[in-house]
């Protein structure tokens, strides 16, 4: 529970008047990790707290903003020095909530901040009657891993972000594909294959939380002209070698900084099956951003670096289950 003594200090985000200091906080606790995504979300945060200016009480009236900016900040003089972001998203049919953004300024730290400003929002969690809250921390940060490890969270994954800034060029050869191996465009009939590969990397444990989405996989004109008319597009391709299948990989454009590649390699493969997907995944593409891989950590590293891929991020997924709150 939280010290008693410390309810002064901590109070619910106000969504008229705390956007703009919880951005500039974030962006300067968060200065040397965060990634471009990260840093549009700041741009979005800003450009919500100017409307909330220039039309006092949109942000209020505004739904979606008021979950997306849902949760709690720390104030000393009234001056905002700590915060922590409740978002809430559906897994497996349950309501649950994800931990982030808890950030504390580096004068004030030490002190006990970050340890409350989580307690009041496992708190929280409860009271939305949320079934359990998850959070994100850097596997480099043992000092919030033990903390979180303390207040009850267990590890569920870890997971690296991977890389690639140089984008590939329209039509650019794979003529250094590794001997043996073959591609073509995936048909329709090899899409539970590649459904059953994919979960091997992306178990329904953990893709509530990235940005997958089962419809740009599935096969038929109907499905594709849904797509085409949603403004998606995806690029399948399928590698194999003596004629039969040994990976699957999908390039999926996006309106964020990085598009994105899923793989999904034969699970009775290795690394040579991995290395030949990164490789096929330049094959007529034409990608015109930088691209990210996201998947489980310690798995084909070699394999990504010799691509030219580079590490960016490794996060340990964390879960702590939430009873309701008593009733008194």
């Amino acid at each position: 529970m939280i010290s008693r003594g410390f309810d002064h200090h901590m109070r619910p985000l106000d969504h008229t008047r705390d956007l703009m200091p919880v951005a500039d906080l974030i962006e300067e606790c968060f200065r040397d990790t965060i990634d471009p995504d990260g840093l549009e979300y700041l741009s979005y945060l800003r450009d919500v707290g100017r409307q909330e200016e220039q039309i006092p009480g949109w942000a209020i009236y505004n739904a979606h903003i008021r979950s997306r900016f849902d949760g709690y900040v720390w104030e000393v003089e009234n001056r905002i020095i700590g915060n922590v972001t409740l978002l809430p998203t559906m897994k497996q049919g349950k309501r649950i909530y994800l931990i982030a953004n808890v950030a504390v300024k580096e004068e004030f730290r030490g002190r006990g901040i970050g340890r409350c400003l989580t307690e009041r929002a496992l708190e929280g969690v409860r009271e939305r009657k949320g079934a359990s809250a998850w959070l994100q921390v850097r596997e480099d940060n043992p000092l919030a891993h033990g903390l979180y490890l303390s207040m009850g969270f267990s590890e569920r994954a870890a997971r690296t972000t991977w890389v690639k800034e140089t984008k590939y060029a329209q039509g650019e050869t794979i003529a250094d594909l590794q001997v043996g191996f073959n591609h073509h465009s995936r048909k329709d009939h090899d899409w539970p294959m590649q459904k059953s590969w994919l979960r091997n990397n992306y178990p329904d444990e953990i893709i509530w939380n990235l940005p997958f989405r089962e419809d740009i996989f599935l096969p038929g004109i109907w499905h594709g002209l849904n797509r085409l008319l949603n403004g998606d597009w995806v690029n399948h391709q399928v590698l194999y070698e003596d004629g039969a299948i040994r990976g699957f990989i999908t390039w999926q454009p996006t309106h964020h900084y990085y598009d994105l590649l899923w793989p999904a390699p034969d699970p009775a493969g290795g690394d040579p099956e991995m290395k030949a997907l990164l490789q096929l995944a330049r094959y007529g593409l034409g990608t015109r951003k930088p691209i990210a891989i996201n998947y489980p950590a310690g798995k084909s590293d070699l394999v990504f670096l010799d691509c030219g891929f580079t590490h960016q991020a490794t996060l340990i997924w964390m879960e702590a289950a939430c009873d309701p709150p008593s009733i008194p």
